[in-house]
C-alpha cells in the first residue's frame, strides 16, 4: 500500500505572490528580506514546520517535506530578479520562524486513532471521516479512499471460499487487513499460516508482543 504524495498547487501560490511582489523593493528599488519573509509567512501562516532539520509544508493534505526546494522554486519562478543569496537568506529566516521541538512536535502529532486517508481523517474510534487538519503533524496519507458504504464482496468470497467457510481463520487474516492500517505501533503481530496451499487446508497461529 503505497503512501500518496502530493504536489504543491504552484500557481495558485504564485498568483498569491505576484500580488504581494510590489512591496517587496524599498525606496531605493532594492529588494526587501523582512517584506518577502512576511509574504511567505502570510501564505503559510500555522501550515509550516521546521524539525529535526527538514522544512515541511502543509500541501492540504499533510505535511510534505523539501519544503526548501519548493519555496525556492516559488520565488525564482515569481521574480528573476531575486539573487540566489536573497533566495537563501529568506528561506532560512522561513525555517527557523517555524522551527519546532521535539516536544512540540509531540503535543501535535497526529493521534494513533486517526487514518489518514485520501479523502480525509478516519477517526477508529467513532468511524467517522474528517476533514485534513494542518493543527496535527503528520507527513503522508494512505493511498486510498475511505467508503463507509463499501462492502468488499469478492475479498469475502475468496477468503471464505479459501478457508472453505472456516470462519475462525477467515476473520485472522480479516485482522491482518487491519493491522496494516493500524498506526499504534505498541503492538507487534506476527501472523504464521502452515500447510499445503496446494490442498487448501492448513493451520495458523500467532506471535506477538506489545510495548509501552
Amino acid at each position: 500500500m503505497n503512501n500518496k504524495s502530493v504536489d504543491f498547487d504552484y500557481d495558485l501560490l504564485l498568483l498569491n505572490l505576484i500580488d504581494n511582489t510590489n512591496d517587496w523593493k524599498d525606496e531605493h528599488g532594492n529588494f526587501d528580506r523582512a517584506a518577502i519573509l512576511g509574504t511567505l509567512n502570510g501564505l503559510f501562516n500555522g501550515k509550516a514546520i521546521y524539525f529535526s532539520d527538514e522544512l515541511y509544508l502543509w500541501n492540504g493534505y499533510y505535511y510534505a517535506p523539501d519544503g526548501e526546494k519548493v519555496l525556492a522554486r516559488i520565488l525564482q519562478n515569481v521574480s528573476e530578479e531575486l539573487s540566489s543569496r536573497m533566495i537563501q537568506s529568506v528561506i532560512e529566516s522561513f525555517k527557523y520562524t517555524w522551527i519546532r521541538s521535539e516536544q512540540e512536535i509531540s503535543n501535535i502529532a497526529l493521534p494513533d486513532y486517526y487514518i489518514p486517508v485520501k479523502n480525509g481523517l478516519l477517526n477508529v474510534n467513532t468511524l467517522q471521516l474528517e476533514e485534513h487538519n494542518p493543527k496535527y503533524f503528520y507527513t503522508y496519507i494512505f493511498n486510498i479512499l475511505y467508503d463507509s458504504k463499501a462492502v468488499p464482496i469478492y475479498t469475502i468470497w475468496f477468503l471464505l471460499r479459501r478457508f472453505k467457510n472456516n470462519f475462525k481463520e477467515f476473520f485472522k487474516v480479516w485482522e491482518i487487513f487491519a493491522y496494516m492500517l493500524f498506526r499504534d505501533n505498541r503492538f507487534q503481530i506476527i501472523p504464521i499460516f502452515l500447510g499445503d496451499s496446494k490442498q487448501g487446508t492448513f493451520t495458523s497461529g500467532e506471535e506477538g508482543k506489545s510495548t509501552t
